[in-house]
């Protein structure tokens, strides 16, 4: 598979209404998806995979997430996130004289490049000094001394 687009996340207002949540992003495993539920003061909570289904777990194009399995649907002021969650550990083992497989190392390259979309999503939501910025450099010489 190739990852053409960078999106790994997708924020939903809940409308009372709605069960079924569309993501765009590849997930390669269903432990690589999480649900985040927002209640209306902004308290997030990560949901239990017991609480929700997926469907499209592997599909290029994504696939979709059903929450709640049971009950109302989640209300307005709410918000359902879903966010791809790959593990920054490498297992696989390439041995030497062995088979070689092109979609073992194509899919290691994907889990590669979704840990680095991952990063970027976590540091877009950092404030950053500009790099030229004189007292950012003294604050953070002094921090390292």
């Amino acid at each position: 598979m190739s990852l053409s687009s960078t999106t790994n996340k997708v924020i939903y207002n809940g409308n009372g209404a709605t069960s079924t949540w569309p993501f765009s992003f590849p997930v390669l495993e269903a432990g690589h998806l999480a649900g985040i539920f927002t209640d209306g003061a902004g308290l997030e909570t990560v949901l239990s995979p017991s609480l929700y289904a997926v469907d499209g777990i592997g599909d290029a194009t994504g696939g979709s997430v059903t929450y709640p399995l049971a009950g109302a649907p989640i209300a307005v002021g709410t918000k359902l996130t879903l966010l791809r969650t790959v593990p920054y550990t490498q297992t696989t083992v390439l041995s030497n004289q062995g088979g070689y497989y092109p979609e073992v190392v194509e899919r290691r390259f994907d889990q590669i490049y979704m840990a680095l979309q991952q990063l970027e999503e976590r540091v877009s939501r950092v404030s950053l000094h500009p790099l030229s910025d004189p007292a950012t450099e003294q604050g953070n010489l002094a921090l390292i001394q």
